[in-house]
């Protein structure tokens, strides 16, 4: 066991990436819900369901450019971390 009046007490930012990590995690997980289909969706047959989903394409476009600006943010935040000790 270590003497408590001898060791030396090291901050790390491995904690604070951890939770930075979490908060972009759940940050992209929230996106996927404005992604719906539409109400009575379930009754079409798959030509209009497909063309439903066809015209929601804006949707997965902004889900897709949402999510990837996210990463951007999300790997520039790590790489800020490996500059500061």
């Amino acid at each position: 066991m270590a003497d408590k009046g001898n060791s030396v007490f090291h901050l790390t930012t491995h904690r604070l990436e951890a939770l930075c990590d979490g908060i972009f995690a759940i940050a992209m997980t929230l996106l996927v819900l404005n992604l719906t289909l539409p109400s009575g969706a379930a009754d079409l047959s798959n030509i209009e369901l497909h063309s439903l989903i066809v015209g929601q394409g804006y949707k997965f476009f902004n889900y897709a450019i949402s999510f990837m600006l996210l990463a951007i943010f999300w790997m520039a935040h790590h790489q800020q971390f490996h500059h500061i000790r």
